[in-house]
């Protein structure tokens, strides 16, 4: 007699054409197979550059049974127990993809004894709270219009016999730029000083406004450190990213871009190299030098 079989279950949905049906209009193609629906939102109005981003993820169960989120928590707290079971996916700033370089640690305390299972009932729904500055982006979060969708993960429902990580629908948002505290440059931005460079008229000018803008850009990024690891090393790569982003060094020297963003990683008489080892993998800037000055650079994801 042969022992039985243990049994897998896949929670599979499949729409199964019937002759003689009649064609789905959209909205019934839209209907999710498995209704269980993720809606995410940043709940500020008005958001600014180094605040706080409300991040609410709300799970809704259209199910006849109940279903199971395990997580270690469904409100902020410094140790990232919330973000255990949220996955930020997709992050498109103005457009372009801003690339998820870290997600957030969750380090449990000695005092909790590990996640646990929050019961949604038939019907209800389930939120979550979070700040979605808790995954590092490429660049930062700096200011612009957000495009994002989140993925809930760790679903259990058919009694555990069935797992789902479900995704939300993308939702959009604009982070301002931060109101100045500098109050004897008020009125004047970076954005001018770079202008006022390119707007130069003679070489006085172009070296006086070139240093200027310079000097604005050093002081702003000040602290970058492509030596540390791990969660430092995602900070620190976002600001270097978002530098990146704001000035192109390109034929300016190989001492500018050091003053601004530190000792590189590497550094020979050809390349610097800034990379940004986050422990589970690594991204790099690469940056070709003649003589002193940069003619080239390139970005490398990491794995």
């Amino acid at each position: 007699m042969k022992a039985p079989l243990a049994g897998v279950v896949l929670c599979l949905g499949f729409a199964t054409p019937i002759w003689g049906e009649e064609p789905q209009t959209d909205a019934a193609a839209n209907e999710p197979t498995i209704p269980v629906v993720v809606t995410a939102k940043v709940t500020a109005e008005l958001l600014r550059e180094g605040e706080p981003i409300p991040l609410q993820v709300t799970i809704h169960n259209e199910l006849k049974d109940e279903i199971r989120y395990l997580t270690n928590g469904l409100s902020p707290v410094d140790w990232n127990g919330e973000t255990r079971s949220l996955t930020l996916v997709d992050v498109y700033r103005d457009g372009e993809r801003a690339h998820v370089l870290e997600r957030p640690n969750v380090d449990v305390p000695l005092t909790i004894a590990g996640m646990s299972g929050k019961r949604i009932e038939p019907g209800k729904s389930l939120t979550i709270e979070t700040d979605a500055r808790k995954w590092t982006i490429l660049g930062g979060w700096i200011p612009g219009k957000y495009r994002v969708n989140v993925r809930v993960e760790n679903l259990s429902v058919d009694q555990g016999r069935c797992q789902l990580g479900v995704h939300s629908e993308p939702f959009e948002f604009e982070i301002a730029a931060a109101e100045s505290a500098d109050h004897t440059n008020v009125g004047v931005s970076t954005e001018e000083l770079r202008q006022q460079y390119l707007n130069a008229k003679t070489p006085q000018e172009s070296q006086e406004a070139k240093a200027a803008w310079l000097a604005d850009l050093k002081k702003r990024y000040a602290g970058i450190d492509a030596s540390v690891t791990g969660a430092q090393a995602g900070k620190h790569g976002a600001r270097f990213g978002r530098l990146m982003i704001e000035w192109n060094p390109i034929q300016f020297s190989a001492n500018d871009l050091k003053s601004i963003a530190g000792k590189p990683t590497r550094e020979t008489s050809e390349v610097l190299d800034y990379t940004f080892d986050l422990g589970r993998g690594a991204y790099s800037w690469l940056f070709t030098i003649q003589g002193d000055t940069i003619r080239a650079l390139e970005y490398i994801p990491g794995d």
